[in-house]
């Protein structure tokens, strides 16, 4: 050998020396750190079945351990409740697919509770069925090739370097509390450590933000708390209570002339924001009052409470002042100058009654015309309206009719008249009680024939209705009328309908016996020579309809299906054709669903078809449909293994990793129902110091890596 290939031989060994080592220790390393994952998760997920719960300090105390690792992870969790029943089954058309991909993995339709994983090519990897995890550990295979993320600077650590105890996470209690403006919340903190213990904070230690007590409603308040560099914080809802509104009682008060406003007796009743209401009978004042003003005054009621003003209407009502009559004893009213008018009650005592005029002429139905004085014990007179009467309008005659008014009575004569009209058409008078002008209620001016264009066939009556339009303006339907054309003859004809000396003409069609009116399009035709109905709609098409031969929607990759055609015309009546139509949109070698459009002589439907590439997937013979495995060899049928069989159908309600953690971070808890089924998945990403060493000397970084920690179980 030459110097130069002694010197690259020698190069290519020094690498080999340093490499391998380097390899085997980032190696050696990764395998621990995977152990130690494992077991943590596996612990983490027994806890969770006998407790039934997850709770925040388990969370983050399981975040603060894969931070120790240096490696990076992905983390999802399940909470899997398996819905059975024969209603389910019933909502699920039996033309759908063994399975439905959903983002989380694959569900399939077969018996008892399955829910299988898939890989990105769709494929089985793993599945979950009464409470026993069957995970699929990835290997470099299945990574082969695959665009890996940039990596991390280093992988060895030192475990021993972890601190044994270090701040989790703060609870504070209580979550929510009301406290009155201007004043400061209290809470109680508890500080949660790694290794599991707790303690409770002092008060001046921890800090307050977010909170403003001169600000009514709720606030968010944050809590902090530090400890040797590690700051966690929690947040509580803070009510801060307050004056919102006032009302008084009573709402409205009536006092006399010149009363001062420090004199009312009002009730203020406080609402606050949060609590109960709070009622005072003093510290409010009113504004816009005058005691010197007669009649109804709006005024306004402010009550003061830490700094809130809030006010209430109230309506005052100020009468004049009043004085005792010394001969009746009533009290009266002065008048608004102060002045005293005089005793109402001794000024209004009535010792007779006159009416004019004593006799009187009306019509039917008119009131009494007379006029009613009483007089008054001091000998005034004054027209007055609060009087009654036997007086009857409506009946005609003379009657003697009984005037009364303050235990008082005149009798007057009356004398109605019946009341008379004169018709606005012909000038005749008539009586009211005839209701109608005898003439005019019996001269016709115009007649009208429903319909204006009758069909009929030969033999059959006439059938029309007549109305006839008098001078009065009013109208009746008439049957004493006639008509010149008879249904004898085919043909079509001008009729002339005739009532009482008027006429008006209608079209006429007679047809044949065997003749027959379409009633969709109208058109006439013969029953003999058409036995299916009319011709026109018989042979009109309105619309077509798509479906597969074979039925279902399934399509073998790279056929053409086979399409049956509904054609459906005007008539109602359908025909098969299975040929003539064009169809577009298709790809025989696209797998998944399609929707085509099948198109027939100007018309256009859609037909949805799924491409089913039956050579990528294996059927055991028991029926059951599932995929081989990523190097494409049989794992076998995963449904006899577990001894599955064709019965009920059962799916998994699931709750995935986010509504888990947002539940979790808002209530410091989760709870998983007992029977539920819990999945938690942990993926590591490539981000370690092997992965590095093997993606720079192998262009591969799954040589012994284990990517995927999958644990779960039923929860007890």
């Amino acid at each position: 050998m030459d110097y130069p290939g002694r010197l690259i031989a020698g190069f290519i060994s020094l690498i080999l020396l340093l490499l391998f080592p380097l390899q085997y220790i980032a190696q050696s390393n990764n395998e621990d750190i995977d152990a130690l994952v494992s077991n943590k998760t596996k612990a983490l997920t027994d806890t969770i079945r006998k407790k039934g719960y997850i709770d925040l300090r388990m969370y983050e105390e399981y975040l603060g351990f894969l931070n120790k690792t240096g490696e990076l992870y992905d983390f999802e969790i399940e909470d899997i409740n398996p819905v059975v029943g024969d209603e389910l089954a019933e909502d699920i058309s039996s033309d759908l697919p063994l399975y439905a991909e959903t983002g989380r993995g694959m569900h399939i339709k077969a018996a008892n509770t399955l829910l299988l994983h898939t890989n990105n090519k769709g494929q089985v990897n793993g599945m979950i069925i009464t409470g026993i995890s069957y995970g699929h550990v990835h290997t470099s295979d299945c990574y082969a090739g695959a665009e890996e993320e940039p990596e991390l600077e280093s992988l060895i650590f030192d475990l021993d370097s972890i601190p044994a105890k270090s701040l989790s996470s703060i609870s504070i209690s209580p979550s929510s509390q009301i406290v009155e403006l201007l004043s400061e919340p209290d809470f109680r903190v508890t500080a949660y450590y790694s290794d599991g213990s707790s303690a409770e904070i002092n008060p001046d230690l921890y800090q307050l933000t977010n909170y403003d007590p001169t600000k009514t409603g709720s606030q968010t308040v944050a809590v902090s708390y530090t400890e040797e560099g590690i700051t966690k914080t929690a947040y509580a809802t803070v009510f801060v209570n307050g004056l919102t509104g006032i009302s008084v009682a009573p709402t409205e008060l009536t006092v006399e002339r010149y009363t001062a406003a420090d004199s009312f007796s009002l009730t203020v009743t406080a609402s606050y924001l949060y609590g109960s209401n709070k009622t005072y009978d003093s510290g409010y004042k009113i504004y816009g009052y005058n005691p010197s003003l007669l009649g109804k005054q709006d005024v306004i009621v402010a009550f003061t409470d830490k700094g809130i003003t809030k006010t209430a209407e109230l309506i005052i009502n100020v009468a004049a002042l009043k004085r005792l009559c010394s001969r009746c004893h009533n009290i009266y009213e002065l008048n608004t100058d102060d002045s005293d008018p005089g005793c109402p009650f001794c000024k209004g005592f009535v010792t007779g009654i006159e009416v004019s005029p004593e006799y009187v002429e009306v019509t039917l139905g008119d009131e009494l015309p007379v006029t009613v004085e009483a007089i008054y014990r001091d000998g005034s007179r004054a027209v007055v309206n609060g009087w009654t009467s036997n007086y009857e309008p409506d009946k005609s005659g003379i009657q003697s009719a009984v005037i009364e008014y303050g235990g008082y009575a005149k009798l007057v004569t009356v004398n109605v008249r019946e009341k008379e009209l004169t018709c606005p058409e012909c000038g005749t008078i008539y009586p009211q009680s005839a209701g109608e002008c005898p003439i005019c209620a019996e001269r016709i001016i115009a007649i009208s024939v429903e319909p204006g264009f009758v069909t009929v066939h030969q033999y059959e009556n006439i059938e029309i209705a007549v109305t006839a339009y008098y001078a009065d303006g009013s109208s009746r339907s008439v049957d004493d009328w006639s008509i010149d054309c008879t249904t004898s003859r085919p043909g079509s004809y001008r009729a002339t309908v005739s009532y009482k000396n008027l006429f008006t003409i209608i079209e006429l069609k007679v047809i044949a016996v065997t003749d027959e009116q379409c009633s969709i399009c109208g058109y006439i035709y013969d029953q003999l020579e058409n036995p299916y109905g009319c011709p026109i709609c018989f042979e009109t098409l309105t619309g077509i309809e798509a479906y597969l031969l074979s039925g279902g929607s399934r399509v073998a990759f790279g056929s053409i299906p086979d399409i049956a055609l509904v054609l459906i015309f005007r008539d109602g009546h359908r025909e098969l054709k299975a040929e003539g139509y064009i169809m577009e949109g298709y790809d025989p070698f696209k797998e998944g669903m399609q929707t085509v459009t099948v198109s027939y002589e100007g018309f256009e439907t859609t037909l949805t078809l799924e491409m089913v590439n039956s050579l990528s997937s294996f059927t055991c013979p028991e029926g059951h449909l599932y995929y081989p495995d990523e190097d494409g060899t049989d794992p076998g049928c995963p449904y006899c293994r577990l001894g599955v069989s064709n019965g009920t159908v059962s799916y998994y309600n699931i709750r995935y990793t986010s509504e888990i953690l947002d539940e979790l971070y808002e209530k410091g808890i989760y709870h998983f129902k007992k029977g539920n089924y819990i999945t938690i998945r942990l993926i590591k990403r490539d981000k370690s110091l092997l992965y590095r060493l093997q993606k720079m000397f192998f262009k591969t970084a799954m040589l012994g890596r284990i990517k995927r920690f999958v644990f779960g179980g039923e929860i007890l």
